[in-house]
């Protein structure tokens, strides 16, 4: 029996998965990435967890997928300013196949979990895919007519960055106004709120059970939805604020790519499954010209990135650029 080694390569954790080729994960192991160094550090990290843990596997491995966060320059095989790590650069393709030997396939994390979704998820004989993560920030990776989009660099999947406000009330951690990221993401979630209360519902904060997150200037993305689910009146209205971007964005996104299939991934998705279908369901009429695909939370779960890393190896998808 053959294997794969599957990397999902996180600003926050690096996760790493023997799998087979029929897709079956047997065994994940996750640890921090490492923030100190040089551009092989993380490479480093990565080699010596597979090292570590699945020595005697990696004669039988046929190869490394690596699904990562971006930016991406996937000809190079590393990536370029990482926003959430205090790299200018991180080598990963070249160190990683001399140290170990075995051939490295790199895609930006949301686009290998579209492959995932494609190979292992719901969208066997599906031609028109889009995979849309919500959590620390926005992502996707596409399919169209069985074609995998990866752009120029590997990067053609920044809907995150898709305008929802012209008036730009609110500024995306890339620096820019209005994008979709900067209203929905879990990582500014709490400013949006916040905003939110001041402007528009600051009637109902004195009896909301956020008000002492909100008075200590700790409201959290997980909080909001957990009291949301709880049926808290304040914390219900601020999300279904974000139920309404949600809904702009995911309509620009059927406008321009026409899938078939959305399935939706992210800590945000994964564990506010109603919440988040039912604003969806609810406002993307308003927006939407193409006829609506089909829209669920993918089966896949926290492990997509995973499934699309071990996809890459086992059945290379149909793109523009080399892997």
């Amino acid at each position: 029996m053959s294997y794969v080694l599957a990397v999902d390569l996180g600003a926050t954790n690096i996760r790493v998965a023997l799998g087979t080729r029929e897709g079956k994960l047997l065994v994940k192991v996750k640890e921090k990435t490492v923030r100190e160094g040089d551009e092989y550090s993380v490479a480093n990290q990565i080699v010596n967890i597979i090292n570590k843990h699945f020595s005697n596997a990696i004669r039988k491995v046929a190869g490394i997928g690596i699904g990562s966060i971006g930016p991406l320059d996937l000809k190079k095989g590393r990536i370029i300013k990482p926003v959430n790590l205090p790299f200018k650069t991180i080598e990963l393709k070249t160190p990683i196949e001399e140290k170990l030997g075995l051939k490295v396939r790199i895609l930006n994390d949301a686009v290998a979990a579209v492959w995932g979704e494609k190979i292992f998820g719901l969208g066997v004989n599906v031609a028109n895919i889009v995979y849309i993560t919500l959590s620390t920030g926005i992502g996707a990776g596409v399919i169209v007519d069985n074609h995998l989009l990866l752009g120029k660099d590997g990067n053609a999947h920044e809907v995150g960055h898709i305008i929802v406000d012209f008036n730009g009330t609110m500024r995306c951690g890339c620096g820019k106004l209005g994008h979709w990221e900067a209203y929905a993401s879990g990582r500014n979630i709490p400013e949006y709120a916040m905003y939110l209360i001041e402007t528009k519902f600051s009637q109902l904060l004195g009896k909301s059970s956020l008000k002492k997150y909100v008075e200590n200037r700790k409201l959290s993305s997980e909080t909001l939805f957990k009291e949301a689910r709880n049926g808290d009146a304040l914390a219900l209205k601020i999300v279904e604020e974000i139920g309404k971007i949600n809904a702009a964005g995911f309509a620009s996104v059927i406008n321009a790519y026409d899938p078939e299939l959305i399935t939706i991934g992210g800590a945000i998705a994964l564990n506010n499954r109603e919440l988040i279908l039912k604003y969806l369901a609810k406002y993307l009429d308003f927006y939407v010209i193409n006829r609506k695909p089909k829209i669920t939370i993918t089966p896949l779960g926290e492990d997509i990135v995973l499934y699309g890393a071990l996809a890459m190896i086992i059945q290379e998808p149909e793109c523009s650029t080399a892997l």
